[in-house]
């Protein structure tokens, strides 16, 4: 009854300028013990503890030590009357606190949770906890508040059948089990009942069933469970994460590197030799059977279907006059010969059918009175780095698959595929995108997407009006020619912040705004009123690069020239006094390739550039 009834106090001290406050008690203004700033500099002199006496002297207090006897709170010899847990619910309660028993229900928590504990320990006076996947840190009390003199550091002890606490009662616990010390009940469960040899039973069928089926897996040295951590095991052996210890057998001992040894003599007749022959040792399909003599045994089997993985390649199979040549990838032989003279000049057999239909290759011969054999290629038809000499027609029925190159009238061609004359395909899809018009555009026409992946033929008229191109999905208008002509970028000798690489609208302004009116790019489009609309601007660099990407749409662009055009971009920190971004378009094959450059042209040159404005 005189603190919170748990046997301990734990009232808390604050101090918030010179005002100390106890935990649920009052507050003391501490002001009038120095110069009431609380900026008191005192250092404490002495601060120590010595048997039950602590002393506090501090500086320039022209005082001795200050003394506290603690012995009187060090006085907390309470028993536990009561803790014990009846179904879910905890109950406890200590001697004398005057207090019914506190109980806690634990139904919330009872099978419903299958973590393991990660960390559990004690670094100095720092409890550290974590729990399997709580994805948080570990948790850490500090108990430095509470290791103090007014603490209660009983032990318990156990000595034959009596339980003792140190500073206080013990307990004679003989009459709980036979009286020996111990207790040799055991567990059993039936079904879901959980019985305890001469005690009760319960009834685990309402628990949580969901189980941890966490597995363990090992790569290399190091071992994992599912949902959990890993352990490295390469200490355990070599430290490569394989052990590569030896077997070796002399005479009849057996021994394995770095462990012991085995004398096999005992299986056989004693000196090392066995003198038993093979019964049975043949191949019947992908069956192997042995046999040994005397062994009592039937013979034992082994299907070997599962290691038919010869991937051998065939390096000659030729034929020289009448003699066929023939040798295997990695066979270590000299090339095999077989002499065909005696079959030359025997059959004047013709080829009736030769050809592929679907994946099934179907061939039968004159006179050969048996019906035409197929193979089935399984839905893949493929040539691999061969030759094909076909003078007549070709034609392969649904899918195939020709790894190299493929000439069709051309013998050694030079592309995947190499086409001399005249090829008709019905439909050209580029990459699973872009499947190309079947027909021709009319003239002048040119080959535009949508961005969807859908292509067409459509008319373009440079001066009826802006061009209209795509920017990262979305319209962007174009001013059609270059009769803005060739201005300065403007402002050198000034730099302009906040200019961006994606906003041309945003930088135009900001160029505009410190500049002022004048013959440049920026004013010029920033003033430009054409097609209806007078929101144009100078492009940002990404605008332009997506513009002059798209170059072919702009039949009056002068990029066979080497062209540089204006961007609103200056660099902040690459000379942005007297230069500024841009675009450079180059002829390279007769291909219009586009580089940018954030600071490459002093902001005096003369380059053209195109204006644009989006909806």
């Amino acid at each position: 009854s005189l603190q919170d009834g748990t046997g301990t106090d734990d009232q808390q001290l604050s101090l918030s300028g010179t005002t100390l406050t106890l935990e649920d008690g009052g507050s003391v203004n501490l002001s009038s013990l120095q110069d009431g700033t609380g900026s008191d500099d005192q250092t404490i002199d002495a601060f120590s503890l010595s048997g039950n006496t602590l002393s506090l002297s501090l500086e320039d207090d022209g005082q001795a030590p200050q003394t506290v006897n603690l012995s009187s709170i060090d006085t907390d010899d309470q028993q536990i009357d009561l803790f014990n847990l009846t179904g879910s619910t905890l109950s406890i309660s200590l001697q004398d606190d005057g207090n019914a028993p506190h109980t806690v229900d634990l139904t919330s928590i009872t099978g419903s949770d299958d973590q393991v504990v990660d960390l559990f320990e004690l670094q100095g006076n720092t409890i550290r906890l974590s729990l399997e996947n709580d994805q948080q840190s570990a948790y850490e009390i500090d108990l430095s508040g509470i290791l103090s003199t007014n603490t209660d550091d009983q032990q318990l002890s156990l000595s034959g059948t009596t339980l003792a606490l140190e500073d206080g009662g013990s307990v004679n616990l003989s009459s709980l089990q036979d009286g020996t010390g111990t207790d040799d009940q055991n567990l059993t469960l039936t079904g879901t009942s959980l019985s305890i040899e001469d005690g009760n039973s319960v009834d685990l069928s309402g628990l949580d069933t969901d189980t941890d089926d966490q597995t363990l897996s090992l790569t290399g040295a190091t071992l994992s469970i599912t949902d959990g951590n890993s352990v490295n095991l390469s200490s355990l052996q070599d430290g490569t994460g394989t052990d590569d210890q030896q077997l070796s057998l002399s005479g009849t001992t057996l021994a394995l590197e770095d462990g012991g040894s085995v004398n096999l003599s005992s299986l056989q007749d004693g000196i090392g030799s066995d003198d038993q022959t093979i019964d049975a040792f043949s191949l019947s399909g992908n069956t192997l059977s042995l046999s040994l003599e005397g062994d009592g045994q039937a013979p034992q089997t082994v299907n070997l279907s599962s290691i038919n993985t010869d991937d051998q390649q065939i390096d000659v199979f030729s034929l020289s006059g009448t003699t066929l040549n023939l040798s295997l990838e990695d066979d270590g032989e000299a090339t095999r010969t077989v002499n065909l003279a005696s079959l030359a000049g025997t059959d004047d057999q013709q080829i009736d059918v030769f050809e592929l239909q679907g994946t099934t290759i179907r061939l039968s011969l004159e006179n050969d009175q048996q019906s035409t054999r197929e193979v089935d290629l399984d839905g893949m038809f493929i040539l691999n780095q061969n030759t094909i000499n076909q003078n007549a027609n070709f034609r392969i029925n649904g899918t195939g698959t020709i790894l190299g190159s493929m000439g069709i009238g051309i013998s050694n061609p030079s592309q995947e595929l190499d086409v001399a004359g005249t090829a008709t395909i019905d439909t050209i899809n580029v990459n699973g995108v872009y499947t190309l018009p079947s027909v021709d555009g009319n003239d002048g026409q040119v080959l535009t997407t949508d961005g969807n992946g859908n292509v067409s033929w459509q008319d373009i008229n440079p001066t009826s009006g802006p061009v209209v191109m795509k920017f990262r999905g979305e319209d962007i208008m174009v001013y059609p020619t270059d009769d803005l002509g060739q201005k300065e970028w403007g402002g050198s000798g000034t730099s302009i912040a906040g200019t961006t690489e994606d906003d041309g609208a945003l930088n135009t302004s900001l160029i505009v705004a410190a500049l002022g009116p004048g013959d440049y790019a920026a004013y010029t489009c920033d003033t430009l009123t054409a097609f209806g609309y007078t929101d144009w601007y100078l492009p940002s660099p990404e605008e332009a690069f997506a513009v002059y990407s798209q170059y072919y749409l702009l039949p009056e662009l002068d990029w066979w020239g080497f062209s540089n055009f204006w961007v609103s971009y200056q660099h902040p920190t690459s000379s942005p006094t007297t230069r500024a971004g841009s675009i450079r378009m180059s002829n390279s094959g007769g291909q219009g390739l586009v580089h940018y450059n954030p600071s490459s042209i002093n902001k005096t040159n003369s380059l053209y550039f195109r204006c644009v404005r989006r909806d």
